[in-house]
């Protein structure tokens, strides 16, 4: 009876590390995005690495979009397919906290197609401290 409850406890426990897992690789937004064809991309600024995010139209090299991602923040952009036939699609974004599971895409504006259109991103010069974080290194 003992090793039947034993057993059954390994597998209980076997399946709960299990299940875990698998929602850590399914759910939340990992930097770099979630490694599948879903057009989601996602990039996190730190100290020693802030992060400037460029959309850019390949056709004639016009910078459509930039977004300095602040120190300790968390940007997801996601391309969508357009309802509209004025656009090709829709890119969407938002930013939240780096160790938020889910980010708001609330902003939102017509780009190109993935054929005439890149995301191209530059680090800023390092260290930079987020707002809050500078006012305490005065003084010192």
């Amino acid at each position: 009876m003992r090793a039947r409850i034993r057993q059954s406890a390994l597998i209980s426990a076997g399946l709960a590390l299990t299940l875990a897992s698998l929602a850590g690789c399914v759910m939340g937004d990992p930097e770099g995005g979630n490694r599948a064809s879903t057009d989601k991309h996602v990039y996190v600024s730190y100290y020693w690495a802030p992060k400037t995010i460029s959309l850019i139209d390949t056709r004639n090299d016009e910078v459509l979009w930039t977004y300095e991602i602040p120190v300790g923040k968390k940007l997801k952009i996601q391309f969508e397919n357009s309802r509209n036939r004025l656009s090709d699609q829709i890119m969407r974004w938002g930013v939240g906290e780096p160790d938020g599971r889910f980010i708001r895409l609330d902003n939102q504006m017509p780009v190109p197609s993935q054929h005439a259109r890149k995301l191209d991103w530059v680090l800023r010069p390092v260290p930079e401290y987020p707002p809050d974080a500078a006012a305490g290194t005065e003084g010192g």
